[in-house]
């Protein structure tokens, strides 16, 4: 009796959890005439460019003048005549070395030199007489002649005492001190006119056969990131080293003093190419490790606004938008935010203005 009883609470219970599991399958809602609001979101059109290629890559700034100052002769240095950091003009004395048996020497043979000046024009006026022989003559010039070469020779010794700047610059920081001894070759300070810089670089074959002599490019300091210096194409190596890579110089003008000698630089060149290129926000890209998606506005005849999610190739990033390869349209929009929760054909309000980069501007 107890068995009658049972079966027919079963029934009603199996029934009863039927029907809950109906109302709850996929579209059930749909069914019962319940449909989710459109979301939110903020598009932007399609951003259409000449197309270019880029070619980057990583250099050095060169002075158009820069150099070491060694020492020509060996002496102690008598006198500095310089402070590290400061600017100098072109011929100016820095550094002195003791030259005094050389300055000895000079005086000497400016005294033999007038003998033998004088002696020469005795003996040619005794020639001319014929008093003479043209064989004393001779060896009177021969006297004269060695007598030049030799004060010539000390004066020049004595140039070398004295190390001067051999352009206007700005010195570095000195290496050596008042009374030390300099040995031929030694380093002394460094002197850098910055005025005019150069940067070299090299870059790969294929794309050296973009380039040309008076072609535009960009430079950027690794110390001032924040600046970009215009620059010209100068030179271009004709040989092609073993890393078949070709040498590149170009100049840029240093107005300001910003970008310093031995400062790595990036250089971008960018080549002009047939056609238009996409580009759309990068906030608007779904990146993946199964592909790159983002979400265009799509209209039904109905007049419905839909998001579909489209499948890209991305290409170069510039300051905040991506280059879109393949996927896009130019009179397609695309979703920029919001589009978070969105999925495939979902119905979609486009807002006036980008909250996102409204909220993101008031930070």
């Amino acid at each position: 009796m107890s068995n009658k009883v049972v079966f027919p609470f079963a029934g009603v219970t199996v029934l009863a959890l039927a029907a809950l599991g109906y109302y709850y399958l996929p579209g059930a809602s749909a069914k019962a005439g319940y449909e989710y609001p459109p979301t939110p979101v903020a598009v932007a059109s399609v951003t259409v460019k000449p197309a270019y290629l880029d070619i980057v890559s990583t250099g050095e700034l060169e002075a158009a003048q820069q150099v070491t100052l060694t020492a020509e002769a060996e002496g102690r240095i008598t006198k500095l005549l310089m402070e590290s950091g400061s600017t100098v003009q072109a011929d100016q004395p820095l550094v002195q070395l003791n030259d005094a048996s050389e300055q000895a020497e000079r005086q000497r043979l400016q005294a033999q030199l007038t003998q033998a000046r004088q002696h020469y024009q005795r003996t040619r006026t005794l020639h001319r007489q014929g008093v003479a022989t043209a064989e004393q003559l001779e060896q009177a010039q021969a006297a004269l002649d060695m007598s030049t070469g030799e004060l010539r020779l000390v004066e020049s010794q004595i140039a070398k005492k004295q190390i001067k700047a051999p352009f206007p610059g700005v010195l570095g920081v000195r290496q050596v001190h008042t009374g030390q001894y300099l040995h031929t070759g030694d380093s002394i300070v460094s002197l850098v006119n910055n005025d005019t810089v150069y940067v070299n670089f090299q870059i790969d074959e294929k794309s050296a056969a973009h380039l040309r002599v008076g072609q535009p490019l960009t430079v950027q300091s690794d110390a001032h990131p924040e600046q970009h210096f215009d620059a010209t194409i100068t030179a271009i190596d004709p040989l092609t080293n073993r890393s078949r890579n070709v040498s590149i110089q170009a100049q840029l003008n240093n107005v300001d003093d910003t970008p310093r000698a031995g400062s790595s630089a990036t250089i971008q060149v960018r080549i002009p190419q047939a056609g238009n290129s996409y580009w759309v926000p990068e906030t608007a890209i779904n990146y993946a490790s199964y592909g790159n998606t983002l979400f265009t506005v799509q209209t039904t005849e109905s007049g419905s606004t839909l998001a579909k999610r489209t499948s890209v190739d991305v290409g170069r990033r510039d300051q905040g938008l991506a280059e879109i390869l393949q996927g896009l349209q130019p009179d397609d929009h695309v979703v920029v935010s919001g589009q978070i929760k969105l999925q495939d054909q979902a119905p979609i309000h486009v807002k006036e203005h980008n909250s996102l980069a409204l909220a993101s501007n008031e930070g």
